[in-house]
């Protein structure tokens, strides 16, 4: 009876232990699960946010796109405004020749008449 009763002790202390150990276990295996829970709720949100940057991502380059495309058209727009103006100051410079060539010719009979009108004044000062 006495062997029972300490092997009796015996077994309760290890299974004591192992109700301890259990225990012990089960908090571990709550805590990991609480850990892993959380590490879902994280995978998740990057998840989330990545799939937001990626949007993100895509709205911009759809705005490069469009700024490019207006940045294409405006060089255009500048290349023939360039045109134009080159066009007009060509125009404009044949003008300033022609009114050049007009002014010297004016210029060259305003020296006639000044010559004709001294002559004309020698004629009636010599007269008087």
């Amino acid at each position: 009876v006495k062997d029972l009763m300490e092997s009796a002790e015996s077994s309760k202390s290890i299974i004591s232990e192992q109700q301890t150990e259990m225990t012990m276990m089960s908090e571990t295996a709550t805590s990991l699960e609480s850990e892993r829970n959380d590490l879902i709720a994280t995978v998740d949100k990057l998840s989330s946010d990545a799939n937001l940057s990626q949007s993100q991502i895509d709205q911009l380059k759809n705005e490069v796109e469009g700024l490019s495309e207006q940045l294409l058209s405006a060089k255009d727009d500048l290349r023939s405004t360039t045109t134009h103006y080159a066009d007009e100051i060509k125009a404009i410079e044949m003008e300033l020749k022609s009114l050049s060539s007009i002014v010297e010719e004016n210029e060259d009979e305003i020296e006639r008449l000044n010559s004709e009108l001294e002559s004309a004044c020698n004629l009636v000062n010599t007269k008087t």
